[in-house]
């Protein structure tokens, strides 16, 4: 099954437009290929449960009069799980969503091609005949007419009704009993209305002292502290609310007070009820006077204590600067003066002696082995691109994310990747891989120019259960490497395309 969807989008820039939608298509399927202007998505389908990739959309861009026009092709396989529905129904809303999506993401609102022709058709058109729009208001106005008068229609029937009930009893007056009820009938008539003004007026009235209500009490004043009762009394009538406030001086004098003691001996307790009795004599003396007056010694070892701890640590931090400083210069200095004194000897030697000048070669030979060991490390681009294969077959998505540079120029539809966002890409295409999931790199082409290479391979993937093949399919691929350190890294990774056997991709 087959349809043709096309969107006009306001951008200019065809470029933008593709990298948009590369990035939003990503979202419906992972088989995204894009070729210059054109772009190719496999799996957009029907199905609700499953991904076909027998479904293929082709979608062109180009550009005509300052818009980007956007054809798509889409071609798919009718779905069994949805029963009646219409096919192209699900499908263009997926469509309809990316494209949304897309949009969204430029910041424009898209037109579509057939509005646009339908717009023009309706425009060249002729105007309507405007006598038909002149009737219709005329019809409506006259069904209209019979609705508007019942509101006061009744109004008018109350009127005569209360001025037809005293004419009525005027003539009946002649007759005694009947009189009497008719007169009654009239005392209920009259009486009827005035307890609704009555109550009109109670209503008016109940909403003064509504008024009176609403007229809040200034809140209480807080003071701290009144001296006599009579000033009390005083601000109790006035509103005020007194709170009894602990003197300074008091404060000061519990804090400083010492401990309660447990056992205290005779002189002290006799001391203390001098005291007391000097207190009771004497009440105007202050109490923080006499603590005050007590010598105070606690604040000179404290002061102290802190010098001498300040000198421990200045000569902690002396010794530490001769261990990590002085002593590794010294140590330093010392192996090239007796380097320098063995080799003065060796000079004036008469006769060429072989076995020290051995043993000296011996000595300093590290430093060219382990610069004659650098070239054994550096790998062929083959020989890394197995290596790559081997990680991508194991679970470890730090070790398959170590192949990459950081950053990557190109990773598959994005651009200038951390090697910390393709971590986490390898790591959530683990958890989705299918039991019995391996892939094969075939056919590798690599294409050398000194410190870069061009490899081209197909990627080989397979699924197995209970050890039977299950599906298959091909992916074409082009990676870039570059050579640093002696060490081969990916620095582009492209899919090129998708088969279900290898002829298809012939």
């Amino acid at each position: 099954m087959k349809f043709q969807w096309v969107e006009k989008i306001p951008v200019a820039d065809p470029e933008i437009v593709l990298r948009a939608m590369e990035d939003r298509l990503r979202t419906v399927s992972s088989e995204v290929v894009r070729e210059g202007d054109r772009i190719t998505l496999m799996g957009l389908g029907p199905s609700p449960r499953a991904m076909n990739r027998r479904d293929r959309t082709v979608i062109d861009v180009k550009v005509e009069d300052g818009f980007t026009m956007i054809a798509a092709d889409i071609a798919y396989q009718a779905s069994s799980l949805l029963g009646d529905a219409p096919q192209d129904a699900v499908v263009r809303a997926k469509l309809e969503r990316v494209f949304a999506e897309m949009r969204e993401e430029l910041g424009v609102k898209a037109v579509s091609a057939r509005a646009v022709e339908a717009h023009r058709e309706i425009a060249k058109a002729p105007p309507a005949d405007p006598e038909p729009f002149h009737e219709l208001p005329k019809m409506r106005f006259a069904a209209e007419v019979p609705v508007t008068p019942p509101p006061s229609f009744p109004e008018v029937k109350v009127e005569t009704v209360r001025e037809e009930k005293p004419a009525v009893l005027e003539p009946a007056a002649a007759v005694a009993e009947p009189a009497e009820v008719e007169t009654k009938y009239e005392k209920a008539t009259v009486s009827e209305p005035i307890p609704v003004v009555e109550r009109a007026e109670v209503k008016a009235e109940s909403e003064k002292p509504a008024m009176v209500v609403e007229v809040q009490v200034p809140e209480p004043k807080i003071i701290a502290g009144v001296a006599n009762k009579s000033d009390e009394e005083k601000a109790i009538k006035d509103g005020v609310v007194t709170v009894p406030v602990v003197a300074k001086e008091e404060k000061e004098a519990s804090a400083l007070l010492p401990k309660p003691v447990v056992a205290v001996p005779a002189k002290v307790a006799e001391e203390k009820k001098a005291t007391v009795s000097k207190e009771k004599t004497s009440p105007g003396v202050p109490k923080i006077s006499r603590l005050v007056a007590a010598p105070v010694s606690q604040p000179e070892s404290v002061e102290e204590e802190k010098k001498s701890s300040r000198l421990l640590q200045w000569s902690a931090w002396v010794a530490a600067f001769i261990v990590l400083v002085l002593a590794p210069a010294a140590w330093l200095y010392l192996p090239r003066g007796s380097h320098g004194d063995s080799s003065a000897p060796q000079q004036t030697q008469p006769g060429p002696t072989t076995q020290p000048t051995g043993a000296a070669a011996a000595e300093s030979a590290p430093a060219p082995v382990a610069s004659v060991d650098v070239p054994v490390k550096e790998q062929e681009p083959t020989g890394m691109v197995k290596d790559w294969e081997a990680a991508l077959q194991s679970t470890d998505a730090t070790k398959q994310a170590g192949f990459y540079a950081d950053p990557v120029d190109r990773y598959f539809l994005r651009h200038d990747v951390s090697r910390a966002s393709i971590l986490a890409d390898k790591q959530s295409q683990i958890g989705k891989r299918a039991d019995g999931w391996s892939v094969v790199m075939e056919q590798i082409k690599v294409q050398q120019k000194d410190d870069t290479a061009s490899v081209h391979l197909i990627k080989h993937f397979t699924i197995r259960k209970d050890g039977k093949l299950t599906s298959q399919w091909y992916v074409p691929s082009l990676l870039q490497l570059k050579r640093a350190d002696g060490r081969w890294q990916i620095v582009s990774e492209r899919d090129l395309g998708w088969a279900n056997t290898l002829d298809e991709l012939e």
